[in-house]
């Protein structure tokens, strides 16, 4: 990955293209609209195992939710909250619910 563009752990991205050996995507947030290129990579497993293991992957999970803390300093146009069963940390549901634009999008259940 490349941390100068951006591209590192915990970077949101919104896929606009899925190709068989490519991701296109845009990443949001601190570097938000540049275009990323992810290329699928080879992962071989054949060492002292007395077989040959080999998988190609994409370096990235698709994620549809973040911890409390993941979202604090992120702003975020549309938020849904979970409380359907209890926030872990004390205090953690006050703090976040009273974050500057966070109730504007938010959703809550539960």
């Amino acid at each position: 990955m490349n941390v100068g563009e951006g591209m590192c752990n915990g970077t949101r991205l919104i896929v606009t293209e899925l190709c068989d050996n490519i991701i296109k995507a845009k990443i949001t947030g601190e570097h938000a609209g540049r275009e990323v290129h992810i290329m699928r990579f080879k992962l071989d497993t054949s060492k002292g195992l007395g077989f040959t293991l080999e998988r190609h992957q994409f370096p990235v999970k698709p994620a549809f939710a973040m911890t409390i803390y993941k979202s604090q300093g992120q702003t975020l146009k549309h938020v849904g909250v979970d409380l359907t069963v209890d926030v872990f940390g004390h205090g953690q549901l006050y703090v976040r619910s009273r974050a500057k634009k966070w109730t504007e999008g938010a959703h809550q259940q539960g």
